[in-house]
């Protein structure tokens, strides 16, 4: 069997730092979030 590679991502501290892909799913919903279509929808939902 071979051996689960882990996500290796780039990272502004660290050009080689490995993340879980709980953290990449979290990194990425924190992303989308923060995009600014999907911000003003947000925004705009709230009464």
């Amino acid at each position: 069997m071979a051996a689960v590679q882990p996500f290796i991502l780039p990272d502004m501290e660290s050009p080689f730092k490995t993340v879980s892909p709980f953290e990449v799913e979290a990194t990425r919903n924190n992303a989308y979030d923060h995009h600014p279509v999907r911000k003003a929808l947000l925004e705009r939902s709230i009464p």
